[in-house]
């Protein structure tokens, strides 16, 4: 008896703790959900006027710290600086790698880089012609996140998306929803 008493003990401790152990994980695997964010914001191409363009990503926590994000970017439709007859639009599928930092219970601060692939068109409407182009290049960006519930978060996200050598931007305000 007095032999069993400390095998008992060792197999209680060692079935609590694999139980403390598989709890962390279910705990971590909520919150390794994915999630959904929308932005709307301005863009800015070089010589061109400013527009209005939209983004709809899908996202996916590997960690608290590393996230996949996938999206749709829309650059609007932006007029040459010189010429209003000149217009420029563009858009792009994006991969991208989302590095994030909690500096505070709900506030975030984060990196993106990733792969965008992207096509444009030029045109102009007085002459009636128009240029297209496409490619796949590299963007980056950074932003922040508040978080007003456990579910929702609102925030802001600047991205410099390259195209060919040409810098477009986009500065947003966006919303996230955690699936």
């Amino acid at each position: 008896m007095k032999k069993l008493l400390p095998v008992s003990l060792i197999l209680l401790a060692s079935t609590s703790l694999a139980n403390a152990v598989e709890k962390e994980n279910e705990v971590q695997a909520v919150e390794s959900k994915g999630y959904i964010v929308g932005s709307v914001g301005s863009t800015a191409i070089d010589d061109f006027d400013k527009a209005t363009g939209f983004e709809v990503i899908g996202g996916y926590n590997l960690s608290e710290a590393i996230a996949l994000e996938a999206s749709y970017v829309d650059f609007g439709s932006a007029e040459f600086d010189y010429d209003s007859d000149v217009e420029a639009e563009a858009s792009a599928l994006t991969v991208g790698v989302v590095g994030s930092i909690e500096l505070a219970p709900k506030f975030t601060l984060m990196a993106k880089v990733g792969v965008a692939s992207w096509e444009g068109e030029l045109s102009d409407s007085y002459w009636n012609e128009s240029i297209e182009d496409d490619g796949t290049d590299i963007f980056y960006g950074f932003g922040g996140e508040y978080k007003i519930t456990e579910k929702v978060s609102i925030g802001a996200r600047y991205t410099t998306y390259d195209m060919d050598g040409d810098d477009v931007t986009m500065t947003a305000a966006t919303i996230k929803i955690a699936l």
